[in-house]
């Protein structure tokens, strides 16, 4: 009876280990679900922020022109890109609280909604010039309601190791939206037009064009935006869905005190305001360097796809390996190069060159929007991301508005090789920063430790479930 009473107690013993590690899985895999809607979502998101990039940079290459044809300054066709930046600033307190507590549907329809509308309406342009204004300053009021959803997105629809292509994607939405911004007016508008009395005509059948894209592309967001799928897609999604959400002003002060945050909010702040300045005023600097209207498109145009091309060349060992620091040190040691090259480039006021130049300053600057939210999401967790990704652009909008006068002032000023100087000191300032910011990724360990909590937890318990079989069925045999 002994023999039996051993036998039947290790088998009882070692059979619940074994079939729990395989039910445990099992239930690892059925309990966290990739939704198929995750990449349409993420795919019509991003058309949408095209749309709204297109509106905000799609008059950038032709500032001269447009002076001649509405008799307007040079900082009134500025402001048609500036009022994007201005009106981020007191908008994201409001965009950021209707993410974090209604979800991503409502910010994302009240923003398409404004786009679609603001596009219309400069179709008055006709009248005056400042219906062309109107139009932009709504398309910019509803900007903020989606430029900080990207890492939201990516971390409520996508598994841990997706989350930085998902951010990428997003984030890249704006870059792909300046390509199109800066290709689309020359088949529509050239430097002559500026003094020919077909130019307010011209200039209306461009602005009908670019409302039929934007309509196009930003609409079917509209359809599929959804605030979560049926099922988490990762632990750290699931613990994220949990966290109850705290003020902005609570936030923001752990965000202040933190010092990792820091170090990336004054690295993106710094290169950031280099990709929204040129936006503002590159048809003014290329100017003094005797480019037209053309050249700064095919210049715009090389600088936002080589700039994609980075940032997706960024994304995979992101995701791979988790090296934000090493990247991020990277991107600002590079930045500075890219910088002082466009300098160079334009000095020599031949065209290709310029515009290789720029491609390389694209290339490695503008990876910087989408690993920053990713770093940023990661160091502030449990902050929600709209916050700390809403902090980041608000800040560094408030520093672009403020570069982009100055750039200016000092352009009108007759200072052309200051401007660009100043312009070559504020990235080098964000290089600096970029090496203080520490591999600290909360988010990532979080999700990791929870899970091993809960596993440890699961086998345990099933384990002590298996035990008090065993004296069951040993009280059953003995009887």
């Amino acid at each position: 009876m002994e023999k039996n009473d051993i036998s039947t107690h290790e088998l009882n013993e070692t059979e619940p280990l074994k079939g729990t590690t395989d039910q445990d899985q099992t239930e690892s895999i059925s309990q966290y679900k990739l939704s198929m809607r995750r990449w349409p979502l993420n795919i019509f998101y991003s058309t949408s922020v095209v749309g709204s990039a297109l509106g905000m940079l799609g008059f950038s290459p032709i500032t001269d022109v447009m002076q001649g044809i509405y008799g307007v300054s040079d900082f009134e066709v500025q402001l048609l890109m500036l009022v994007f930046v201005i009106f981020y600033i007191p908008l994201m307190f409001p965009a950021n609280y209707l993410i974090e507590h209604k979800g991503i549907s409502i910010p994302i329809i009240l923003a398409t909604i404004l786009l679609i509308a603001g596009a219309w309406i400069r179709m008055f342009a006709n009248y005056s010039f400042y219906f062309i204004l109107v139009g932009q300053i709504l398309m910019a009021m509803g900007q903020p309601f989606v430029v900080t959803a990207p890492p939201k997105i990516a971390g409520l629809w996508h598994s841990d190791n997706e989350q930085a292509l998902g951010t990428t994607l997003g984030s890249l939405a704006q870059p792909i939206g300046a390509v199109l911004g800066f290709l689309l007016p020359l088949p529509f508008i050239s430097d002559s037009d500026k003094d020919s009395p077909d130019g307010k005509s011209k200039m209306l059948f461009y602005i009908l064009i670019q409302s039929i894209i934007i309509t196009v592309i930003s609409f079917p967001i509209l359809l599929i935006v959804k605030d979560k799928p049926d099922t988490p897609p990762s632990r750290s999604a699931e613990e994220f869905l949990k966290i109850v959400p705290e003020s902005q002003v609570k936030n923001f002060c752990k965000l202040m005190k933190n010092r990792d945050f820091l170090s990336i909010l004054g690295a993106f702040s710094c290169i950031f305001c280099v990709y929204i300045t040129l936006g503002a005023t590159v048809g003014q600097i290329t100017k003094e360097f005797e480019f037209g209207a053309h050249d700064n498109s095919y210049f715009g145009a090389v600088f936002a796809v080589a700039g994609i091309l980075g940032s997706f060349i960024h994304a995979v060992p992101l995701d791979a390996y988790q090296k934000y620091k090493l990247q991020f040190i990277i991107i600002g040691i590079t930045s500075v190069m890219g910088i002082v090259a466009t300098t160079l480039g334009l000095y020599s006021q031949i065209f290709w060159v310029a515009a290789l130049c720029m491609g390389f300053m694209g290339f490695v600057l503008l990876p910087i929007i989408s690993v920053s939210y990713a770093f940023a999401a990661e160091v502030s967790f449990p902050v929600n991301e709209a916050h700390s990704c809403g902090f980041l652009q608000l800040i560094g909008s408030i520093i672009a508005v403020i570069i982009s006068f100055v750039v200016g002032i000092l352009l009108d000023s007759g200072y052309r090789y200051p401007a660009l100087y100043f312009l070559i000191g504020v990235v080098c300032i964000g290089c600096i920063c970029s090496f203080f910011a520490r591999d600290n990724l909360r988010k990532t360990m979080s999700g990791r430790r929870n899970s091993s909590i809960k596993s440890a937890s699961t086998i345990s318990l099933k384990q002590g479930a298996g035990k008090d079989i065993d004296k069951l069925m040993l009280a059953a045999f003995n009887a």
